[in-house]
């Protein structure tokens, strides 16, 4: 059989109205299903798009309480719970590696620059904790940038 004997018998099949009507039924229920599917698909797609948006924003929510609470106050006393900061860091390199590692450093600088002045320190601990200061200013402003981007 050649092409146009095959689409010659299509269209005789076509012109028979019952089986036209079951092809228009198979058709239409394809085209139902493939609908479903997608639209599944696509609100699965934009209901993981809004939760990784709220999951960000927290996360913001946190990394500014950190640096604004350390900064307040001079990094002058302990950090709330050094080991829940140090889980949420965890957390935020799910979203970015970069902020989970200036997170740590940041608190690292932190409680060093605290150990340091919290007993009376030599001139040498003195020079050293404020380079730690600045190195946990300078980290902590590096988050809040970070902080604001992912608020928005």
């Amino acid at each position: 059989m050649t092409t146009t004997d095959l689409v010659t018998l299509f269209l005789g099949l076509l012109a028979n109205p019952v089986f036209a009507g079951a092809v228009g039924a198979l058709g239409g229920i394809a085209g139902t299903l493939l609908t479903k599917f997608g639209e599944a698909y696509i609100q699965e797609c934009f209901q993981n798009r809004e939760r990784k948006r709220i999951a960000k924003r927290e996360a913001a929510h946190e990394i500014n309480s950190y640096c604004t609470d350390g900064m307040h106050k001079g990094f002058r006393v302990k950090p709330g719970s050094e080991e829940h900061i140090m889980l949420r860091a965890t957390d935020f390199e799910s979203i970015d590696e970069d902020v989970g590692k200036k997170l740590r450093q940041f608190l690292t600088a932190w409680m060093m620059h605290r150990n340091l002045i919290k007993n009376k320190p030599s001139l040498e601990n003195t020079k050293t904790a404020l380079e730690l200061r600045d190195d946990a200013q300078r980290l902590g402003d590096e988050l809040l940038k970070i902080a604001r981007e992912w608020s928005r």
